[in-house]
């Protein structure tokens, strides 16, 4: 009988040994490869969801864009952690996300009026108490008891009848206008326009719960104004008159209580104390170089332009809670700008019913040092990107040109006007926190060879391991490129400069391995 051909077991384990060894030798290259596709894959996604925005633009003829999100799992400290001085983000940030987004719809249900205003029946006290704008506490504005104003901002209420506060009616009681709705609607940062013509002003509050609120700390990102949770009735207080024409009378609008408006807070984009700064105390700059960015002592006193810079207040009657008499009320009538129409321009949203889409797995967006802890100015050594400090989002927006649409909460985008965007890609091994010390020309990691790295000041040992992309965004062409991240060098007596890659990617130059 013949025997059946076979192997032995010490040929088997022979093969599978030399299986092992064979792998071990290539398995790390073999990992390089996919980590260096994956990067690859990611720079992939991302270009063709800016080109996708421009291709939008086009088809809506209006701006389209892109809104990153970042990785929760990057974010340190978090939002729930994050504080004044060590806010959200300011270890390391990344993204890893991003949705479509598009201009909200325009925004003017009801009718305004231009305050802050003292009539008949009201006192300063009756108006709401200072609220937080920023990380300042801006002064309320009102007329004090000698009818001074006081108006660190402008102040825009809702009208809710016909005719404003005071009205010749020709009809009986005023009917009354829609009503505005603002808060949890509106936010800090959109574009006020009244009558449809003239200045778009930004509004800046009431925004009581804010991430920067010690009592509400990263609650509210986007920053929706409002005067507390959802269905906390305005705090400002008015009554409202009208001339009865059958008894030639006064009478208040409203039997019984007072009426308590929405109002919004609002600067005019003018550099009103013309100091070089534009809406000073709402510019995102620490224009006095001391405490905080725009806190309490940088604010300017905003003025109304236009046909609404000569608007004077009503003069009061004494004592102020008495009723007026028709002659007050033929006299003031005029002396106000109220019951305005008006349009809001809001702040983009994401587009309804799309859909997160997300980068490979080992792959984020890399932003550490964008946002950095109190004292401490952001070196911006991974991206280079327009980083909203509330909610961290990026949103990027494109007209169908090509050219990219600068976004920001401030009344003029000074806090990001550079020519270039900057998408760091890496692996996520490579998201490190920084070194923050002054003996030290770098606070994250170089490749390992850079010229002059380590310094001889850094002891971490730290390097780049991972692969990684730098996609570039020209803003005034919409031009994209892709570049790998290799040169750290810098020419003369500095041995290595984290600033490098961008000025590469700004002229053109291409790294390779």
């Amino acid at each position: 009988m013949r025997r059946r051909a076979g192997f032995t077991l010490v040929e088997l384990l022979v093969v599978i040994t030399i299986i092992m060894l064979v792998s071990a030798v290539a398995l790390p290259t073999v990992l390089s490869g996919l980590n260096q596709r994956q990067v690859t894959e990611a720079a992939r996604i991302l270009q063709a969801a800016l080109v996708g925005a421009r291709d939008n633009a086009i088809r809506a003829n209006e701006p389209r864009g892109v809104r990153f999100l970042p990785d929760p799992t990057l974010t340190v400290p978090s939002f729930a952690n994050g504080t004044l001085t060590n806010p959200p983000g300011s270890t390391t940030l990344a993204y890893n996300r991003m949705v479509q987004i598009e201009p909200a719809a325009d925004y003017s249900e009801g009718r305004v009026t231009i305050g802050p205003y003292y009539p008949p029946g009201n006192s300063p006290t009756n108006f709401p108490p200072l609220y937080p704008v920023g990380t300042g506490s801006p002064q309320y504005p009102y007329y004090d008891s000698q009818q001074t104003l006081i108006t660190q901002v402008l102040m825009l209420e809702e009208s809710p009848y016909m005719g404003g506060y005071l009205t010749n009616s020709t009809t009986g009681t005023p009917l009354p206008n829609p009503p505005t709705s603002w808060y949890w609607n509106i936010r800090v940062g959109d574009k006020v326009r009244l009558n449809n013509s003239g200045t778009y002003y930004t509004v800046v509050g009431p925004c009581v719960i804010n991430p920067t609120n010690s009592t509400t700390p990263g609650q509210n990102p986007e920053l929706f104004v409002n005067v507390g949770v959802p269905g906390t009735a305005s705090p400002l207080v008015r009554n409202y008159y009208y001339l009865d024409p059958t008894t030639n009378a006064i009478a208040e609008c409203t039997t019984g209580s007072p009426t308590n408006p929405e109002f919004l807070f609002l600067v005019n984009g003018v550099d009103d104390n013309r100091d070089g700064y534009i809406d000073s105390g709402w510019d995102g700059f620490n224009n006095d170089y001391a405490n905080l960015t725009d806190d309490l002592l940088e604010w300017e006193t905003e003025t109304w332009l236009g046909a609404y810079g000569t608007q004077t207040m009503i003069d009061p009657i004494t004592p102020a809670s008495q009723s007026p008499t028709p002659d007050w009320v033929n006299a003031n009538k005029n002396n106000y700008a109220g019951d305005l129409t008006y349009n809001i321009k809001r702040r983009p949203v994401p587009v309804q019913g799309a859909r997160e889409t997300i980068l490979p797995g080992g792959v984020v967006i890399d932003a550490t040092t964008s946002v950095m802890p109190s004292g401490i100015v952001p070196t911006n050594e991974r991206s280079r990107l327009p980083i909203d400090p509330n909610s961290l989002f990026v949103d990027f927006m494109v007209n169908a040109d090509g050219q990219v649409v600068p976004q920001t909460i401030y009344s003029t985008p000074i806090t990001f006007n550079e020519p270039f965007f900057h998408f760091w890609l890496t692996d996520r091994s490579d998201v490190v926190e920084p070194i923050v010390n002054t003996t030290i020309p770098y606070t994250l990691p170089m490749p390992t060879g850079t010229n002059g790295y380590p310094n001889s000041n850094d002891t971490s040992g730290r390097k780049l391991s991972g692969e990684r992309r730098l996609v570039t965004v020209f803003s005034k062409s919409g031009l994209i490129t892709t570049d790998t991240i290799e040169n750290f060098d810098a020419s003369g007596s500095i041995g290595v400069n984290a600033m490098t890659p961008f000025f590469d990617a700004q002229l053109g130059s291409q790294a390779a391995k």
